[in-house]
C-alpha cells in the first residue's frame, strides 16, 4: 500500500514513504510543504505496517484532523484513509475548504496500490 496527502484543492500529492516522513517549508524535510502557517518542521507522519501515525515537531501553528479544534500534539496519534489533515489552519466545517485560499495546507490522506498488487 502506497499513501499519499492530496491537497484538498490543488490536487497535488505528497507521497509518504515507509517510515519517518517529516513535513515542513525546510528544504531537508522529506515532504516539503511550502503553505502559509507552516513551521519549517511541522510534523512527521510514520507508515508502519499499513499504517499511518501523526505528530507535531515545531508545529507554532498545530496540525488538525477532520476539523477537530484539538491539536494533535506531540504524541503519536493514529490517522486513516479520508482523514483531513490541516496543516496550520484551524476550521470549524468542513464546508469551510471551499472559502479558502490554495496557500492554505489541507489536504486528505489517500492510498493506493503499487501495480500488480491486489487492494484488500
Amino acid at each position: 500500500m502506497v499513501f499519499f496527502l492530496k491537497h484538498v484543492l490543488s490536487g497535488d500529492r505528497i507521497y509518504l514513504m515507509p517510515g519517518l516522513n517529516m513535513l515542513g517549508r525546510h528544504s531537508n524535510c522529506t515532504g516539503i510543504l511550502k503553505y502559509d502557517y507552516m513551521s519549517r518542521f511541522h510534523a512527521i507522519i510514520m507508515v508502519q505496517d499499513g499504517r499511518l501515525f501523526i505528530r507535531e515537531v515545531e508545529a507554532l501553528n498545530g496540525v488538525f484532523v477532520n476539523y477537530s479544534q484539538d491539536r494533535v500534539g506531540v504524541e503519536l496519534r493514529e490517522i486513516y484513509e479520508g482523514d483531513d489533515l490541516s496543516f496550520g489552519i484551524k476550521l470549524e466545517v468542513p464546508e469551510g475548504i471551499l472559502q479558502i485560499p490554495l496557500t492554505f495546507g489541507i489536504f486528505t490522506v489517500k492510498k493506493v496500490s503499487p501495480p500488480g498488487q491486489i487492494q484488500g
